[in-house]
């Protein structure tokens, strides 16, 4: 009866909703003797029964110290990382954590390469790191069909919706006059922002229809995406290393809540209904997204094949299948 002790810094995050105790809590549904458990604190008494400890993102001078806690307990360790933080841009407000002073790449790096496995989210993240661990296996982000059954939107309203944190400024600015100049162009339509200090954006008086709501708890997000039905998701992205490994989650986000998502063409979006552009070109962006308004059927078209898409490949109950594999690796070491 495996059982999993799982250390996530950020219990409430989107990165514990995709990454950790958001997918690892439903292995049971495939395999009931998994068991897992949540400590507040690592310490050798809350390890003591467990079989693999599983750490999220390790990085702090702590989450070292509870790996090699670990170690010393002839316990298997599990790390899983969702971006490639080596290269985080400089428009990231996270640079100053990770690339000015380079002491969490380090710890990145020793986490890495004292772990008896490594998890990640891309296969670029895998190919970055494979010099530290050969150890190192691709799970996909998926979209929680056990809470949110993927099932066809019929009716969406006239809206393109936009999210994400301050940590994606340049990616946004980098087609703000483009996403201005077509609001213009269709005042019919609402541009709606989920986010945080999107002043930039929201505040310069450029789109008539604009609404702004703040980050909230995934939960809440979920549950408000699925009832505003927008028509169009845009997740506008440059084209640079961190951003070239980074998952697709923003298009089974959008296909959930009955959109037609717009996405860069880099390899992770390169899928069936992802409406791609040229991350080179904002006019590509703009192009695409003059499409979708003016198209509904396109825009339909688009958003059933990515349904399809994700129906087949990319639902947590087939994707954690991929997690009882890397148990029984780990066991069976």
């Amino acid at each position: 009866m495996p059982h999993i002790t799982i250390h996530e810094p950020m219990p409430l995050s989107g990165v514990a909703f995709y990454r950790s105790i958001g997918t690892l809590s439903y292995l049971s549904k495939l395999d009931p003797k998994i068991t897992i458990s949540i400590p507040k604190a690592i310490t050798w008494a809350e390890l003591s029964g467990t079989d693999i400890f599983y750490m999220q993102r390790p990085q702090s001078p702590a989450d070292i110290a509870a790996l090699q806690m670990a170690k010393n307990f002839n316990i298997p360790v599990w790390v899983d990382y969702d971006d490639l933080l080596h290269e985080i841009p400089q428009y990231n407000p996270g640079w100053k954590y990770y690339k000015k002073t380079g002491e969490p790449l380090g710890r990145i790096v020793e986490a890495i390469t004292a772990a008896d496995i490594v998890t990640v989210s891309t296969p670029a993240i895998r190919d970055y790191y494979l010099k530290y661990n050969k150890n190192i296996y691709v799970i996909e982000n998926a979209h929680n069909d056990y809470r949110y059954p993927l099932s066809v939107v019929k009716d969406t309203i006239d809206s393109v919706n936009w999210r994400g944190s301050n940590t994606h400024r340049g990616d946004i600015l980098s087609v703000a006059d483009y996403i201005f100049n077509t609001a213009k162009e269709f005042p019919q339509w609402q541009f709606l922002f989920i986010g945080n200090d999107l002043w930039y954006i929201t505040d310069m008086n450029r789109i008539k229809r604009c609404i702004q709501i703040d980050e909230c708890d995934p939960i809440d997000y979920f549950y408000f995406i699925r009832e505003w039905k927008a028509a169009i998701q845009i997740n506008p992205l440059l084209d640079n290393a961190f951003n070239r490994a980074k998952s697709n989650i923003v298009w089974f986000e959008g296909t959930y809540a009955g959109s037609a998502t717009i996405v860069p063409d880099l390899p992770e979006f390169r899928l069936p209904g992802a409406i791609t552009y040229d991350p080179n070109d904002g006019k590509t962006f703009a192009y695409q997204l003059e499409k979708c308004m003016k198209s509904k059927s396109y825009r339909q078209e688009k958003y059933l094949e990515s349904l399809e898409y994700i129906q087949a490949n990319l639902l947590l109950s087939r994707v954690n299948k991929k997690r009882l594999e890397i148990i029984d690796k780990i066991i069976l070491r």
